[in-house]
């Protein structure tokens, strides 16, 4: 008997490790795609918002259909300031997430070189900050960012049914084992 629940002990330990690596595994590698998915908007920004002599500008055919609502979304969760930390431009979405304050953009365009990035988590969404420059080589903090929360919600409903399988199966192997057990005395085996 003592045997019996032992096994179940390992089994259900083993379970739990291979859900938890699978769990981490599938967050890690969504968060790794929302990451790249925020990369390739940020070059996006890049080519159609424009830093002049006279202030930030978007540049792109307004006519176009496509362009217009491809511009519109790129335009939906984003901030720009100067380098002393001075607001030039933000959308109502990320007012409503937290604009940071200018102690904190000055300390980022110090921290971020061009190439560099900084990710953080506001809520939901998914927020990426940098430094943009302006045609005359000027430093602008500019900050996106995408909603993350149809991922975070399929990230809780995976827990969930991991930890209802994790219970089931060591369950199920607890009814496994009473069962041969009952099975073997039966037969007189024991």
């Amino acid at each position: 008997m003592r045997r019996k629940y032992t096994g179940a002990a390992v089994f259900a330990l083993a379970v739990s490790l291979l859900f938890v690596g699978s769990y981490r595994f599938i967050a890690g590698s969504m968060r790794a795609q929302q990451r790249a998915q925020l990369d390739a908007k940020w070059a996006a920004v890049k080519g159609y918002l424009r830093i002049e002599p006279y202030g930030p500008e978007w540049f792109y055919d307004s006519y176009d259909p496509e362009e217009a609502r491809i511009v519109g979304d790129l335009r939906r969760i984003y901030f720009l300031a100067d380098a002393d930390g001075r607001p030039l431009r933000s959308s109502e979405v990320y007012r409503r997430v937290g604009l940071p304050n200018a102690a904190e953009v000055r300390a980022q365009v110090r921290r971020l070189s061009d190439s560099q990035a900084a990710y953080q988590r506001s809520d939901s969404t998914l927020l990426r900050s940098g430094i943009m420059r302006s045609r005359d080589g000027a430093p602008y903090f500019l900050s996106i960012g995408e909603e993350t929360s149809a991922a975070d919600e399929v990230l809780r409903r995976l827990r969930i049914v991991f930890v209802l399988g994790g219970c089931l199966l060591t369950g199920l192997y607890v009814g496994l084992a009473r069962w041969t057990v009952d099975v073997e005395r039966g037969l007189g085996m024991t």
